[in-house]
């Protein structure tokens, strides 16, 4: 509902580093305080604009569509370093116009590193229409085959395994175990000097 860079954290899980969407804080902001963080207000509905799909900019039904967008502008930001559409006077309402009628610019003039594979997946992601866009579940299989195919862009890595997690602050360590008595055919023999003959 408000994808955005600030709103994806890592979770290191033991099948690997998992990325969450998190959006606690989103539903306390309104009045002023939306407006001045370039948030819209429809009843209990905010967004950030920059992010918004365009069809969000309507007073018309959307549905998961409108999230593979908002996607679409968060790989396009990490990708170039910037936002797709950037309004010079960071007017609210000239942003959603050009969301809504700006053609997306390409990325390679802003990284020319970028793989056409992936760049294409971000176009995909980020089409006016939302029947015209990917599902979620299709772009997540786009994103795969484009990454597999020509890895990722310099600069950007895949994250790391997670670490094995220690002990929780003020957590009482756990006492040692008692060594186990080793078997007879267990024990470490050291052998003498002259046990090996002289040569």
């Amino acid at each position: 509902r408000d994808i955005k860079p600030s709103n994806i954290f890592l979770q290191k899980t033991a099948h690997g580093v998992v990325p969450k969407v998190l959006d606690f804080g989103i539903a306390k902001i309104s009045g002023d305080a939306a407006l001045s963080r370039h948030l819209t207000v429809e009843g209990s509905v905010l967004g950030t604009l920059a992010y918004m799909a365009p069809e969000r900019f309507r007073p018309q039904p959307y549905d998961g569509k409108s999230d593979v967008y908002s996607v679409g502008v968060t790989l396009f930001q990490a990708l170039t370093g910037r936002l797709p559409f950037i309004a010079p006077s960071g007017d609210p309402m000239a942003i959603a116009m050009l969301h809504r009628s700006e053609p997306v610019p390409s990325l390679r003039p802003f990284n020319a590193r970028v793989p056409p594979a992936l760049e294409e997946c971000v176009q995909a992601a980020l089409r006016k229409r939302p029947e015209g866009r990917p599902s979620a579940a299709e772009l997540a299989v786009l994103l795969a085959r484009a990454v597999g195919l020509s890895g990722l862009p310099p600069g950007i890595q895949k994250a790391p395994p997670p670490r094995p997690a220690g002990p929780l602050p003020g957590a009482a360590a756990k006492p040692e175990a008692a060594p186990r008595p080793r078997r007879a055919e267990e024990r470490t023999q050291v052998a003498s000097p002259g046990s090996f003959g002289d040569g």
